[in-house]
């Protein structure tokens, strides 16, 4: 088993000693093999915002996985996420025991793989594992429904089940998520240098970091370029797609860190 960084030291979850029954109080009705490709505290979206009536943004420890056994009805994979508050409205820490953040880190850590963000909000990605849906009961009638891994199969684990469809909400979510469906299938139609040349322009201009965020929300972040998923190649610190596209010539970055879109690309 791959040696995975990250410890929950500090962050008030639980350490690795600990272990995880998926049995205990728990509803399973739904799972699926993911790879992890986001994993950081970051204050919650304005969706969630406009629904949970909130002013000001909470921060969450945010988990998105890319499943390998199921796909959307245009071919993209299927996307799982956990956004799971850290702090209430009025600031309190709910991480204790019983919370979800809680219940996420014990998993992970019964399986030998600590996934919690460290002091930096940063934890690690790349990482397969088979997720189950559970619901975790939080009081007499408070529930959370959320994903947590039951088994860890490996950094390098190549899927070669059948690949389910999952139904479209298309129809229930309006124009903008038909638009964003239809540029994902465009995106994923590509060849890898026509994808790198799309990314380098969505990137133009950008620091690393403004990249990487814009790239969580761009169909173009959950595509594969050169082998590499793109939100996890622009995961810190090593940004290691944004190296790939400067050593292949599609972008430069300036010693002010500002990233540019090349029009001629050395190497494809």
């Amino acid at each position: 088993m791959v040696t995975r960084p990250g410890t929950s030291a500090g962050q008030g979850l639980p350490e690795r000693t600990q272990s995880y029954n998926p049995e205990d109080e728990r509803e399973n009705d739904f799972g699926f093999i993911g790879r992890v490709v986001q994993n950081e505290y970051a204050p919650c979206s304005k969706e969630y915002m406009e629904k949970a009536n909130l002013t000001e943004p909470v921060i969450q420890w945010q988990l998105r996985m890319e499943a390998l056994d199921y796909q959307r009805a245009d071919g993209t994979p299927g996307i799982f996420s956990n956004g799971l508050n850290l702090r209430t409205k009025a600031g309190r820490d709910i991480k204790g025991p019983g919370s979800p953040p809680f219940e996420l880190s014990v998993a992970f850590n019964g399986l030998g793989t600590p996934m919690t963000p460290d002091s930096s909000g940063a934890g690690p990605t790349g990482g397969v594992f088979r997720f189950q849906s559970h619901t975790v009961k939080m009081g007499p009638t408070l529930r959370k429904n959320m994903y947590l891994p039951v088994e860890y199969l490996g950094d390098d684990y190549v899927y070669t089940g059948e690949v389910h469809t999952l139904k479209s909400k298309d129809s229930d979510q309006g124009t903008s998520t038909r638009s964003a469906i239809a540029a994902a299938a465009e995106l994923a139609s590509q060849s890898d240098p026509e994808k790198a040349r799309n990314l380098a322009d969505i990137i133009d201009g950008r620091t690393r970091e403004e990249a990487r965020a814009v790239l969580k929300t761009h169909p173009a972040g959950h595509q594969v370029i050169f082998g590499q998923n793109v939100l996890v190649g622009f995961n810190p610190p090593k940004f290691a797609l944004l190296n790939v596209l400067e050593d292949r010539g599609f972008v430069t970055i300036s010693d002010g860190g500002i990233i540019a879109a090349t029009t001629s690309p050395v190497s494809v």
